[in-house]
C-alpha cells in the first residue's frame, strides 16, 4: 500500500539497495517494480533511476583518476631534492599497491607503476648515499643491499609484465642500462676487483638498446645522447666510470 508510510520507507531502502546490488532487482516482484516507477516520478530525490548506473565503472574511473594524480605528483617531484623525491616515491608506491588491491581491473598497471617507482626510489637512495658521492670510501651494507634490490626489481619489470607499450618497454631498458652503470661504478669505486665483466655488460646492454631506438628517440633520452656524445674510444672501466657517474646522478 503506497499510502502506508512504513511500506514507503522500507521500499525506499530496498530500492536504493537494489541500485548498488545487481543481484537484487531480479528478486523484486512485479508490483514492487511498478511502485519503483511511481516513486521515481514522485520522489526523484529519494529513489534511484530504474536504470541504475554501473557503480563499478564509476569506481574504476575514480580509481584511474587517483592513479593518474599519483603519477603526476611523482613527475613534479623530479625537480625536488633527493630526500623529497624519496619520500614522495615511497608514499606513492604504498598508494599504488593499495589502489591495485582495491580495484583488480587496474592491478597490473598499478603493480607495474609501483615497481618502477620503487626502483626509482632505490636509485635515488643509492646516488644520494655517502658511499656513492665519495669515491674510494667503503661500500656500506645499506648501499650493497639497495643495489641488490634494484637488480631484483629490474628483473621483475623485464619478466612479469607483457603487452607493455613501446614507451614503457624503453623505460625498462633504460633503467636496466642505468642499473648496470651503477653496478660498474660501485665495483670501480668501492673494490679492488677487476671491473672488465661489469664494463662489458654495461656496454653490451647500452649498444643493444640503441639498436631498438630511432635517432629521435635517442636524442630525447638525455642520459643516452650525452653518453654517446662523450665518444669514449677506450672503454676502460676507470675512464667510463669517470664520465658515467655524473650522468647517472644528473639523469636518475
Amino acid at each position: 500500500d503506497l499510502e502506508d508510510p512504513g511500506y514507503l520507507c522500507t521500499l525506499v531502502l530496498v530500492l536504493n539497495a537494489a541500485h548498488h546490488c545487481p543481484t537484487l532487482p531480479p528478486l523484486l516482484s512485479n508490483h514492487t517494480k511498478r511502485h519503483h516507477a511511481y516513486l521515481q516520478d514522485t520522489f526523484p530525490h529519494l529513489i534511484p533511476s530504474s536504470k541504475p548506473t554501473d557503480t563499478r565503472t564509476s569506481d574504476s574511473n575514480e580509481t584511474i583518476q587517483f592513479m593518474n594524480s599519483v603519477l603526476r605528483r611523482v613527475e613534479k617531484s623530479r625537480q625536488m631534492s633527493h630526500t623529497s623525491k624519496i619520500s614522495i616515491l615511497t608514499a606513492s608506491c604504498r598508494e599504488l599497491e593499495r589502489v591495485g588491491s582495491i580495484q583488480p581491473s587496474i592491478n597490473d598497471p598499478a603493480s607495474f607503476a609501483s615497481l618502477y617507482m620503487e626502483a626509482q626510489m632505490l636509485y635515488e637512495k643509492i646516488v644520494a648515499s655517502y658511499s656513492w658521492q665519495h669515491q674510494n670510501s667503503q661500500q656500506t651494507p645499506a648501499l650493497k643491499d639497495n643495489i641488490v634490490k634494484l637488480e631484483c626489481i629490474s628483473q621483475k619489470l623485464n619478466t612479469l609484465f607483457s603487452n607493455l607499450n613501446q614507451e614503457n618497454q624503453v623505460q625498462i631498458r633504460v633503467l636496466k642500462v642505468k642499473i648496470l652503470g651503477i653496478i660498474l661504478v660501485s665495483v670501480v669505486s668501492h673494490s679492488n676487483k677487476s671491473a672488465l665483466g661489469e664494463t662489458n655488460a654495461f656496454i653490451k646492454e647500452f649498444d643493444a638498446l640503441l639498436t631498438h631506438l630511432t635517432p629521435d628517440q635517442i636524442r630525447e633520452i638525455k642520459f643516452l645522447s650525452e653518453f654517446i656524445d662523450l665518444q669514449l674510444t677506450d672503454p676502460k672501466p676507470g675512464q667510463i666510470v669517470s664520465k658515467l657517474k655524473p650522468l647517472l646522478l644528473k639523469y636518475p
